[in-house]
């Protein structure tokens, strides 16, 4: 009679183990991740509602990325997106995707937060002023960053025109939470995902998008215009110097870099 295993048989076993393990771990990663995308994605369409609610109360004007002097003006009392939309939200938690490792936590007098999401500047912030309606109102700041309304009838397309996406690594205290609350174009999404980024549009749902920012090859947004001066690694562009820049058809700008020469994503 057989009292125990002999050492082949062991070594079988452990190796047996050790495939399957090599073979479930990365689908159990794979799973979490999709579990904080989730999260993630619930946390977007909590702002996107707050931000719905804004609209009715501001004569269906889009939330602004930023009200204030940007970095001229004090981190603490700059009103950015994110405190616009407070009263409607009530909650700090959710700016935080659970997936993001990289953007930095502050504490103001708004409370202690990681803001893991920003707003694209064509919905009401150009860097550069003078450019048709992109006229400067701030105070003591004559060129450099000015704030404008966009109402909601002007977003023709509003399925196709971001309203909030992620972002990774721009939040720290000081002018850069003023700065990182405006977004220039869709080279900036954060792929957290499983190379997926959750993305909110205008008219409150929210889509999970692919990119791989690593060879530079960026989400392809119906509507959007090109980076004028760009590469065919560019991206879709939010703001810089033009304020008018909403989607303004439902195809794809064929002179648009960032892979659409190609069938990526």
């Amino acid at each position: 009679m057989r009292k125990g295993f002999t050492l082949i048989e062991l070594l079988v076993v452990i190796a047996i183990i050790a495939i399957l393990a090599a073979i479930l771990f990365p689908v159990f990663a794979q799973a979490r991740e999709k579990a904080r995308q989730s999260s993630c994605v619930s946390n977007m369409k909590n702002i996107g509602t707050a931000m719905l609610m804004y609209q009715q109360d501001y004569d269906e004007q889009f939330c602004p990325p930023m009200v204030g002097l940007g970095g001229s003006d004090r981190w603490d009392d700059t009103m950015t997106w994110d405190r616009l939309i407070q009263p409607y939200m009530k909650n700090l938690a959710i700016l935080t995707c659970p997936s993001d490792q990289y953007s930095p936590t502050v504490t103001s007098r708004w409370g202690t937060v990681k803001r893991s999401y920003t707003m694209p500047g064509y919905l009401g912030w150009c860097w550069f002023c003078g450019y048709d309606e992109c006229v400067n109102t701030l105070r003591g700041n004559p060129i450099f960053g000015c704030q404008y309304s966009v109402p909601l009838a002007k977003a023709q397309y509003p399925a196709l025109t971001v309203m909030v996406f992620e972002r990774d690594n721009c939040n720290t205290q000081g002018g850069e939470w003023n700065w990182c609350s405006v977004g220039d174009g869709t080279n900036e999404f954060a792929y957290r995902h499983n190379s997926m980024s959750n993305v909110c549009f205008a008219d409150g749902h929210v889509k999970a998008v692919k990119g791989d920012p690593a060879n530079r090859r960026y989400h392809i947004l119906p509507g959007h215009r090109c980076w004028e001066h760009g590469t065919a690694t560019y991206g879709a562009r939010f703001s810089g110097n033009w304020h008018d820049i909403l989607p303004y058809h439902t195809g794809i700008d064929v002179t648009c870099p960032g892979g659409t020469e190609g069938t990526w994503p």
